[in-house]
C-alpha cells in the first residue's frame, strides 16, 4: 500500500522542460529586447544620415537652408517593444534597412512566443481534458485534498481497483504531485474544493462518498456546509451522500459529533466526522501495547508522556480510558514537558477527575501501592482525597479520580540529565510495567528525543523500556526504525502513519462503529424499552465505542484477536466460551466496570447515590449522575450487568461483516506468571 506514496516519478525530458522553462523564457525576452533595440538604433541611426543628407541635396538645389532633421530615440524603444508582440520590423526597405541584431531578435520574439503559447496552452488543456470524463461520472469518490490522508485514501482505493471512479479536488501548487495522481488512473479538479462551481463540476450530487480532507478544518467544515446546500438544490435520486470530514482539533472533533448526528435524519446526506490523531491513539492503546501491559495481579503499569502537546493529551486521555489490563489496577502517569504547569492547569481544569490535584499542587508527589488500587477508594475519608471541593463528592464510596499522575518540567524541551535519573527511580521496581511515549510536534524531534532518552536510561540501568514515537509525517523513517530494532536498551516503536488510522476501511467502516451499535442492540434485547442506536444521544453513543474499542483488550487478555478478513493469518474461532471459567469471566467483568468508571468520570460524570425511582434515575442520568462509579466489590445488582457486557462483546464480534476472530499464540511469560489464585486467568 506504500509503494505509491510520496513517489511522484516524473520523466527526464518534463523535470528538464521544467527545470530550464523559465530561465528559456526569460534569456529569450532578453535577447529578444536587447537586440532589438540595439538593431533598431543602429537602423534609426542610418535613417537619420539619410534623411540628413537628403536635406543637404535639396537645399543645394533650392539655394534654401537645409532643413533640420530631429532624432526621436524613443521609436527604436517602441519598435522593441513591438518585438514581442511580432509586429516590428516589417517596413524594411531601403530608408530601414536590416541588420544581423535585428535578425536574432526577430528569431528569439518567435521562439519566446512559440514557448509561452504553448505552456499555457498545455496548462488550459490539462484542466479541461478532465472535464468530458469526470461530466460522466456517477457513484464516483470525491476526495477534496492532497494531503497525507487524501494520498493514503487514493492508494487503497486504487489497490481495491477503484481508481476510475474517483475524483480528486486539489487547489496546491504541485503539479507532480496532480500527474502522479492522473497516472494511477484518477481525474483531478484544479480549484478550491470549498467553492460551489467546483463542487458542482465534481458531480457531488451523483457522488457516493465525499472526503474532506483538505488539512484545515475551517475548509472541510465550509465543503459540508457547500455540499449539503448543494444537494437541497439540485436534489438527490439514490440513496444518501456519504460525507466523511476530518477535524484536525480533537476536542473539536468530539464536539461536532453531535451536530453531525442531526444529518442522519437528513435523505440526502449522512455526515461522519473523523480524527486521525485520535484513531492513532486509540489503535495504539488497544493493539500496540498489549505486549508491554502489566499481566499479574501486583504489577501496575507507569506511562510517561514526553511532551504534552495536541497528540501527547490524546494519548493521555486514551490510556486512561481504555488502559485497564488483567492487573485491574490504576495507571501511573509521569508528565513531562516545556511550560507543564500551565498545560497540566488547563488539562486539569478540561478533565478535573483525571488524577488527584489541586490548585496548588498539579498531580501527586509520589506514587504508592495503596494509591493504584481501585478499592482504597472506597476506604480514603473524601476530605484526604486531593481534589478541589466543587470536583470532589462526600460519599466516601465513590471512586474520585482515574489515574496517579505526576507532571515533570522538561526546561529545555529535551529530556536531561536530572529528569531521567527521576524517570529511572520511578521506573525500577519489579512490579512497575513502564512504557514511554514521545509525543512532540515535530517528527526529527521525536526521533531524537527518543533515541536520547533510551540511551539516558540505559545509563541508569532501565534497560528494555519500550518508547513509543509519534512519527505521522515521515513513513520512511518510521520503516526505518522498525528495520533496526537489534541494538542495545529498550524497543524504539513508531506509531501514527496514515496507512494505520487515515485508512479507507478505518474511516468508512470502522470496528468501534460496529461494535458499539451492536452492543447497544444487545443491551436493548436484555433490557426492553430502551431506545434505538439512531434514536440516543451522541454521548451514549459513543459509551458504547469505547467499550468496542476496549473489547480488542479483553480478547487479547484471552489470547484472542479481531482482525479484518483480509489481514487473518490464523483460524477462525467461531465461538467463545466464557461460561467454562468463571474465574476469567470475573476478571473481564471487573476490567469492564474500571473501565466504565473511568469512561464516566472523564466524561463530566459525578457519584450520586441511586434514586429511589425510576424517574429520579432518568433524571440522574439527565444531569450525568450515576450510582454505580464505586469499587467492583461495592456493587450489587449492578455487577450483573459487567457480566452481561462483557458476554455481548466477546459473542458480538463473532458476527461482524468483513471481520473475524482468531487464536494467538499464548503469552509464555504470562502463563507461567498467572496468579494461582485465580484459576483459569489465561485464558476463557
Amino acid at each position: 500500500m506504500d509503494k505509491h506514496r510520496d513517489r511522484y516519478v516524473t520523466p527526464t525530458w518534463q523535470l528538464a522542460g521544467r527545470r530550464w522553462l523559465t530561465p528559456a523564457i526569460a534569456f529569450l525576452a532578453l535577447m529578444t529586447f536587447g537586440c532589438g533595440l540595439s538593431g533598431f538604433i543602429e537602423q534609426y541611426s542610418a535613417t537619420l544620415e539619410r534623411q540628413r543628407a537628403q536635406a543637404v541635396e535639396d537645399a543645394e538645389s533650392t539655394g534654401n537652408p537645409p532643413a533640420s532633421v530631429e532624432a526621436d530615440w524613443t521609436i527604436p524603444f517602441y519598435k522593441a517593444i513591438q518585438l514581442f508582440l511580432l509586429d516590428s520590423g516589417t517596413d524594411d526597405d531601403t530608408d530601414h534597412p536590416t541588420n544581423w541584431l535585428l535578425s536574432i531578435a526577430r528569431v528569439s520574439a518567435a521562439l519566446l512566443f512559440l514557448i509561452v503559447s504553448f505552456a499555457v496552452i498545455s496548462r488550459v488543456l490539462k484542466g479541461v481534458r478532465e472535464l468530458p470524463r469526470i461530466a460522466r461520472q456517477t457513484d464516483h469518490v470525491v476526495i477534496c485534498g492532497l494531503g497525507r490522508i487524501g494520498r493514503q485514501l487514493l492508494d487503497d482505493l486504487h489497490d481495491a481497483g477503484r481508481i476510475h471512479k474517483v475524483v480528486v479536488i486539489d487547489n496546491s501548487s504541485d503539479e507532480a504531485r496532480r500527474k502522479h495522481v492522473r497516472s494511477l488512473g484518477a481525474a483531478v479538479l484544479v480549484g478550491d474544493a470549498t467553492e460551489p462551481d467546483i463542487l458542482r463540476e465534481a458531480r457531488i450530487q451523483r457522488a457516493s462518498e465525499v472526503f474532506a480532507v483538505t488539512g484545515c478544518d475551517g475548509a472541510n467544515l465550509e465543503i459540508a456546509a457547500e455540499v449539503n446546500l448543494l444537494l437541497h438544490k439540485h436534489g438527490r435520486q439514490k440513496q444518501p451522500l456519504k460525507f466523511y470530514g476530518h477535524i484536525v482539533d480533537v476536542s473539536l472533533a468530539g464536539t461536532l459529533r453531535s451536530y453531525c448526528a442531526d444529518l442522519h435524519d437528513s435523505k440526502l446526506m449522512r455526515a461522519h466526522i473523523f480524527n486521525v490523531p485520535k484513531t492513532a491513539a486509540t489503535r495504539l492503546v488497544v493493539k500496540d501495547i498489549w505486549p508491554f501491559a502489566p499481566k499479574r495481579e501486583d504489577e501496575v503499569a507507569h506511562f510517561v508522556m514526553v511532551g504534552f502537546g495536541a497528540m501527547a493529551q490524546t494519548v493521555t486521555l486514551q490510556l486512561a480510558q481504555l488502559g485497564h489490563f488483567k492487573n485491574r489496577k490504576r495507571s501511573r502517569f509521569t508528565i513531562a514537558g516545556q511550560n507543564i504547569k500551565k498545560q497540566a492547569n488547563d488539562f486539569l481544569h478540561r478533565f478535573p477527575r483525571f488524577t488527584q490535584w489541586k490548585e496548588d499542587q498539579l498531580g501527586v508527589s509520589t506514587f504508592s501501592t495503596e494509591q493504584d488500587s481501585w478499592e482504597t477508594s472506597g476506604s480514603i475519608p473524601p476530605e484526604d482525597v486531593l481534589l478541589p471541593d466543587d470536583v470532589k463528592t462526600d460519599s466516601p464510596n465513590a471512586v474520585q479520580y482515574v489515574c496517579n499522575a505526576k507532571f515533570d518540567d522538561l526546561p529545555s524541551g529535551r529530556c536531561d540529565e536530572r529528569f531521567v535519573r527521576r524517570l529511572a527511580a520511578d521506573l525500577s521496581p519489579e512490579h512497575v510495567k513502564p512504557v514511554i511515549f514521545v509525543c512532540g510536534e515535530q517528527d526529527r524531534e521525536n526521533f531524537e528525543a527518543a533515541v536520547e532518552l533510551r540511551d539516558q536510561l540505559n545509563n541508569f540501568g532501565c534497560k528494555e523500556v519500550p518508547i513509543f514515537v509519534w512519527l505521522p509525517h515521515q513513513p520512511a523513517l518510521a520503516d526505518s526504525l522498525l528495520r533496526n530494532q537489534d541494538r542495545g536498551g529498550g524497543l524504539i516503536i513508531p506509531f501514527g502513519k496514515c496507512a494505520e488510522a487515515a485508512t479507507y476501511d478505518e474511516i468508512t467502516n470502522p470496528l468501534r462503529e460496529l461494535i458499539g451499535q451492536k452492543i447497544h442492540e444487545d443491551y436493548c434485547r436484555l433490557h426492553p424499552g430502551l431506545e434505538p442506536w439512531d434514536a440516543v444521544g451522541d454521548d451514549f453513543q459513543e459509551s458504547s465505542r469505547v467499550a468496542a474499542d476496549h473489547m480488542q483488550i479483553k480478547l487479547a487478555t484471552s489470547n484472542y484477536r479481531i482482525v479484518r478478513r483480509g489481514d487473518a493469518t490464523g483460524q477462525r474461532i467461531k465461538k467463545i466460551h466464557p461460561d467454562s471459567n468463571p474465574g476469567a469471566k470475573k476478571r473481564l467483568a471487573q476490567m469492564e466496570h474500571n473501565r466504565f468508571v473511568a469512561e464516566r468520570l472523564l466524561s463530566g460524570w459525578r457519584y450520586e447515590d441511586k434514586a429511589p425511582t425510576d424517574e429520579k434515575v432518568a433524571e440522574q442520568k439527565s444531569r450525568k449522575l450515576n450510582s454505580t462509579l464505586v469499587p467492583w466489590d461495592l456493587l450489587e445488582e449492578e455487577k450483573k450487568k459487567d457480566f452481561e457486557q462483557v458476554e455481548t462483546v466477546l459473542q458480538g464480534c463473532l458476527n461482524i461483516d468483513g471481520f473475524r476472530v482468531e487464536q494467538c499464540p499464548i503469552d509464555n511469560e504470562e502463563s507461567t506468571r498467572t496468579n494461582a489464585n485465580e484459576p483459569g486467568a489465561s485464558s476463557l
